[in-house]
């Protein structure tokens, strides 16, 4: 019996052995190729990559990533670019990996790139008022530069009180704006520049206090001496007039 019983084992495994079919086959993992992605090197603010992958033995289910030093990876779904945006200077790293239809993961491929940074443009102050004015209409003016770029706008708001009255408005190019008739009591003028790689300059402002001017109603008459009378809102006043004689 125990003769018997290792001939058909050994007959068993011989078969299985010509006929190429393993005893206790294994799924094989996916693989993930990289297509394209940023230079070494990027001035930019957006990056975008492109991947591709394959499943020999099934299919992918879902591809999932991770940045720099994340501990989680997130779900992608089957889509296979990514865009990065508003990094901070320094390198980065976009991880990649795709997991199959027996929630077996492929190896991570990595992408690494160093964003060298932009200067922001730099905005001052030329003219404008400043503490208390009397005048219902204020013209401001600036300059600009941008030490790594070009200035593509300037924006303006204003500001009354601690309240915004307006929101950021282009100025396109133009360095001076006028305010008119602005309300009595606090007021602010705020002016950024904005460059060609959307960076904003740091806020400069005007702040001032508009205090109108009080109305008189002046009448002058004559009398038959030798000087003028002068009222002002029917207030007799000294007469700072002569009569001729």
């Amino acid at each position: 019996m125990k003769r018997l019983f290792s001939v058909l084992l050994l007959v068993s495994i011989l078969a299985l052995f010509f006929t190429g079919c393993p005893i206790n086959p294994q799924n094989i993992p996916p693989t993930v190729i990289w297509v394209s992605g940023p230079p070494p090197v990027v001035t930019e603010k957006t990056c975008t990559f492109v991947w591709t992958g394959y499943d020999i033995d099934g299919e992918i289910t879902r591809y999932e990533y991770k940045q720099d030093q994340a501990d989680i990876w997130t779900s992608m779904g089957l889509v296979n670019t990514f865009t990065w945006n508003n990094y901070t200077n320094g390198s980065h790293t976009l991880h990649i990996r795709a997991i199959d239809n027996k929630n077996v993961a492929s190896s991570p491929i990595s992408w690494t790139f160093h964003y060298s940074g932009n200067i922001k443009p730099i905005v001052n102050k030329v003219s404008g008022p400043d503490g208390k004015i009397y005048q219902s209409s204020s013209t401001f003016v600036w300059e600009g530069f941008d030490p790594d770029g070009q200035i593509i706008r300037y924006e303006y708001r204003r500001i009354v009180g601690t309240t915004p009255t307006t929101p950021w408005i282009s100025n396109g190019k133009s360095t001076s704006r006028d305010w008119n008739d602005y309300p009595e009591g606090s007021c602010t003028f705020e002016v950024r520049a904005v460059d060609d790689s959307e960076d904003y300059s740091d806020i400069i402002s005007w702040t001032f206090t508009y205090i109108p001017s009080p109305g008189y109603n002046l009448t002058v008459t004559t009398t038959p001496d030798t000087n003028l009378k002068v009222k002002i809102d029917g207030v007799e006043k000294p007469s700072p007039f002569a009569k001729s004689v």
